[in-house]
């Protein structure tokens, strides 16, 4: 969990009734593993997170079984638009929705 993002989006959780995995450390294919294991629908990550899941090798969709992933959440500091870019057309089935105290924006794969 990092900053205030991290722990809103728990908080909202709890209330809402998901399951909510946390990480005392993330480790880049632990935590795509479990996401994959958990079904789960959106990951809150440090941006250098989605800058990997951008440049990995693997398809990581098929390779962690993440078909149900529809959003990724990312906040502390902006990712760059070509990373966005490479990541949309790589997936584009998931959103990118970055955050950060002034603003909140969702890159919406068309």
């Amino acid at each position: 969990m990092f900053h205030i993002l991290g722990f809103s989006k728990v908080l909202v959780g709890a209330v809402l009734g998901d399951t909510t995995v946390i990480m005392k450390r993330v480790k880049f294919h632990d935590m795509l593993r479990i996401a994959g294991r958990c079904g789960a629908t959106s990951i809150i990550c440090v941006p250098p997170i989605l800058v990997m899941m951008a440049r990995s090798k693997q398809n990581i969709i098929s390779h962690y079984n993440l078909k149900s992933l529809n959003c990724i959440v990312t906040g502390g500091a902006p990712v760059s638009e070509l990373i966005c870019q490479i990541f949309t057309s790589r997936y584009p089935s998931i959103q990118i929705e970055q955050v950060n105290q002034k603003k909140s924006y969702i890159i919406v794969n068309a």
